[in-house]
């Protein structure tokens, strides 16, 4: 009966989604936060003429910790950067593209990724000029 009893408790503990570490008996919740990113370069709304590189800076901060912030440009990956200083995360990309990048408009995105893999985005709109 006894056994029993323990059986059922801590099945009813998993279905619930908790489970206990150590002596103290807390209960051990899964981070489901996203980290929070802002895109502070390039700015939403700027224009540019074609660029040859295009530097990308994001604040970026998670309650466990950022682990690296992917910057994108019209949704590919152009770098990344795990090792931000004070929450800043930076980046240069190298725009060697033939053709190059196509006037009109364009997204840059900054992607904060945290160690359980909970990630957010902050995406601005640029505008290429013909140049």
């Amino acid at each position: 009966m006894r056994r029993s009893l323990i059986f059922l408790i801590l099945t009813s503990m998993s279905v619930m989604g908790m489970t206990s570490c150590g002596d103290d008996d807390n209960p051990v919740r899964p981070d489901t936060t996203p980290p929070v990113v802002t895109l502070l370069a390039p700015v939403n709304g700027q224009e540019m003429s074609v660029p040859r590189s295009l530097s990308f800076q994001a604040q970026a901060r998670d309650d466990t910790g950022v682990t690296f912030v992917e910057f994108l440009f019209d949704d590919r990956v152009v770098g990344q950067d795990s090792t931000g200083t004070d929450d800043l995360y930076e980046c240069t990309w190298e725009n060697h593209q033939d053709p190059p990048v196509s006037a009109g408009q364009h997204h840059a995105t900054a992607r904060a990724h945290d160690a359980a893999g909970n990630r957010s985005d902050a995406v601005v709109t640029i505008t290429i000029t013909a140049g």
